[in-house]
């Protein structure tokens, strides 16, 4: 499989720049990530970090489904699935959607090989809040109401596997019945 993301960025050597379309972008390894987070974590503490990246995130993917409405003529569901390719594309991991149910308005996802995760390594703490942010803010936008995202499982906490993500309703969130964790508040 291809990968669309980066047949279309385009280098301009004069300005130093990557693009895509209007949008730059910005290589960086996932080290480098871990170790800005946790530097910060250090700082200002995991909870705070968490939130930051989580609602950074959360407004580009409110952004980024606007964009995907305005170029793709998708059905909700289908804007989800190009939103995980598109998380894939980036190198976040292979994102899975395990179930996806507008009627009810949730939406659940693995993440094999999450970047994030992988690069921690170790945590006392879920660490993917892009993933978990960019999903919450896709699925809010399709939803038309207020979204919160929830790792429910974390290869950094819990070791190999996928990571795991749950988005609902605001308030909706107890139907999941899960206990939320350092990270996720």
């Amino acid at each position: 499989m291809g990968n669309d993301l980066l047949d279309r960025l385009e280098s301009l050597a004069e300005g130093g720049a990557l693009m895509h379309g209007e949008r730059r972008f910005l290589l960086v390894t996932p080290e480098v990530w871990v170790e800005l987070q946790r530097a910060a974590e250090a700082e200002t503490g995991a909870d705070r970090v968490g939130q930051t990246l989580y609602h950074a995130a959360r407004r580009w993917g409110l952004e980024l489904t606007g964009e995907f409405q305005q170029d793709l003529d998708l059905p909700r569901e289908d804007l989800v699935r190009h939103a995980a390719v598109f998380a894939r594309q980036l190198g976040w991991g292979r994102v899975e959607i395990t179930s996806l149910e507008t009627g009810r308005g949730s939406l659940e996802l693995e993440v094999f090989h999450s970047a994030f995760a992988e690069a921690y390594a170790k945590a006392g703490h879920p660490v993917c809040h892009l993933i978990r942010g960019l999903f919450a803010g896709v699925w809010q936008a399709l939803l038309g109401a207020e979204v919160e995202g929830l790792e429910a499982r974390c290869r950094a906490v819990d070791g190999p596997g996928p990571c795991m993500f749950m988005f609902a309703a605001t308030g909706a969130r107890r139907q999941f019945g899960i206990t939320v964790t350092a990270g996720n508040e």
